[in-house]
């Protein structure tokens, strides 16, 4: 069973784009545009949603971030794909 969140209108607190945010928002499938990124696993200090331009730059900036901390440890090989 799927919960509708109550589309909102909000203001991006980073570049201060207006988007909607919240599974009401679409149709036919209730599902907001965030739950198609990848989790952000850290609170970010703007406290609510980024619009989609900025969420997808913090993810990378994270995904990047963890990638490079990776690559500085001692000792462990990464495998190359």
């Amino acid at each position: 069973m799927s919960v509708v969140i109550p589309a909102r209108r909000l203001r991006c607190e980073r570049c201060g784009a207006e988007f909607t945010c919240g599974s009401a928002a679409s149709a036919p499938a209730p599902r907001c545009w965030c739950q198609d990124l990848p989790p952000l696993k850290v609170k970010l200090p703007e406290g609510d949603c980024l619009c989609p331009d900025c969420l997808r730059h913090e993810i990378q900036r994270h995904e990047s971030k963890h990638d490079q901390s990776q690559d500085q440890r001692p000792g462990q090989n990464r495998r190359q794909s």
